[in-house]
């Protein structure tokens, strides 16, 4: 499980990132960058929970 502790502390300094530059220039896309990262971050989420259950259940 530590990648999934890396990636969440990466998403969390580039969420950072994003919101000092709109703050810094307030220019939309970079809220719009954020909303994806916060998205694709969920889906990857998501899907290394579902492996995570399918591996368990086969262990049984």
């Amino acid at each position: 499980m530590p990648i999934i502790r890396l990636t969440i502390i990466l998403v969390f300094i580039a969420s950072l990132v994003l919101i000092a530059l709109y703050l810094v220039s307030r220019q939309q896309k970079y809220l719009n960058l954020l909303k994806q990262l916060l998205k694709y971050t969920g889906w990857m989420l998501v899907t290394v929970l579902l492996l995570y259950l399918i591996t368990r259940v086969i262990r049984l």
